[in-house]
């Protein structure tokens, strides 16, 4: 799990993104913001996201926890989405396969094309996004639990779920806003 919070990097990592087609500009721009795993988020589907609400509802059955994560999103990965949605006539999978559209693309394309774009396996890893979320903003002293829970770590045990339900969303929210603000301010 490679990774980097050095400035430049991430200024390179920004222009990488911007530098990409359609499907990989969006799947980027949500890697990074929403700090998903690759196989989750190569496995997003149109109907999870929650527009009104402002919300991505991934179900548990795609989540390495077997348990559902909401994440919130912000007014810019909405309409990122909402413009890639209608650009592409995508119904089903928010990244379909090339060669077939009711299949999702594979986790893999995408250290691939970051390998394709100049960033060695010394220096990043697809998985190394949620690292650095994670330690620029437990550095800038964002609310620890609020990341875990951004990150769908839930690490209470089976007892404190039965009663616990929250999904934290307040907490999850001001981590995106302050790495939203982080990256693009």
């Amino acid at each position: 799990m490679k990774y980097s919070i050095d400035k430049e990097f991430i200024d390179r990592l920004l222009s990488f993104i911007s530098r990409r087609r359609d499907k990989l500009k969006v799947a980027y721009t949500l890697l990074l913001l929403l700090a998903l795993r690759v196989n989750t988020l190569s496995q997003l589907k149109l109907s999870m996201f929650d527009f009104k609400r402002n919300l991505l509802i991934i179900p548990a059955e795609i989540m390495k926890t077997n348990i559902d994560h909401i994440l919130p999103i912000n007014e810019y990965i909405s309409n990122l989405v909402k413009e890639y949605v209608s650009k592409h006539n995508i119904t089903e999978y928010l990244f379909p396969a090339q060669t077939n559209p009711y299949k999702h693309i594979h986790p893999n394309v995408f250290l691939v094309m970051l390998r394709k774009g100049g960033f060695s396996k010394d220096e990043t890893t697809v998985h190394g996004f949620r690292s650095m979320l994670s330690t620029i903003c437990n550095d800038n002293e964002i609310d620890p639990i609020g990341i875990e829970w951004y990150l769908a770590h839930y690490n209470s045990s089976s007892v404190s779920r039965a009663y616990n339900h929250s999904q934290g969303l307040s907490r999850k929210r001001k981590v995106l806003d302050f790495w939203f603000d982080y990256l693009f301010n």
